[in-house]
């Protein structure tokens, strides 16, 4: 119930159930984190993003826990949805973010998704100041995205959402005059769409 709530708070009562199972000796199995995680990125609280990345390194320093992809996407969850007006928050969430990504890149067995895509690309629209560093890392989870096969419909309308339309033109390589809204997945190529695994 808690992996669902928003209250706030929630996700300290997961945290400390957690505890309670290493204090019992029970060890807890990458579902138990993820649903911690989740939880996480369901609170308001504005530490989650710091707390996110706690516990994914305590999941990466344990041998016989490995991070999948709901892993990584619940800390990225948990960085887009931090939501504080004060700038060293913003920052600390967004450079946990780009670091996740930069994780998720480096291990061999873990294949994104789009929703990872989906996360890390709002993260960097809610938490960077418009300019240059915000319009890189989107351009970089562009590549990263179609690289994979994970250039999906939810990737691209996410993109029309918070890029200008010169912006979107120049990231596409659009040159001719077409209605920017009429885009759709399959004009793009097909091999930005199928979805490869990591070679071992």
């Amino acid at each position: 119930a808690w992996a669902q709530s928003g209250e706030k708070g929630s996700s300290l009562r997961a945290l400390s159930l957690l505890e309670d199972m290493g204090a019992h000796g029970i060890q807890p199995d990458i579902g138990v984190y993820n649903s911690i995680l989740r939880a996480l990125s369901n609170d308001s609280d504005n530490a989650k993003a710091s707390r996110a990345e706690t516990l994914l390194n305590k999941i990466k320093n344990d041998r016989k826990l490995f991070p999948d992809t709901n892993t990584y996407n619940n800390v990225l969850r948990c960085c887009c949805t931090t939501r504080s007006d004060d700038i060293s928050t913003k920052r600390n969430a967004i450079r946990i973010a780009a670091e996740t990504m930069l994780q998720l890149q480096k291990d061999t067995k873990i294949v994104p998704d789009c929703y990872t895509f989906n996360f890390f690309i709002k993260a960097c629209d809610r938490l960077c100041s418009p300019g240059n560093e915000r319009t890189k890392m989107i351009h970089s989870a562009f590549r990263y995205s179609t690289s994979t096969g994970n250039f999906k419909a939810p990737v691209l309308s996410l993109l029309k959402n918070v890029l200008s339309p010169a912006e979107l033109k120049k990231l596409l390589c659009i040159a001719d005059g077409r209605d920017l809204r009429k885009l759709k997945i399959s004009d793009f190529p097909p091999e930005w769409q199928s979805e490869r695994p990591k070679k071992l």
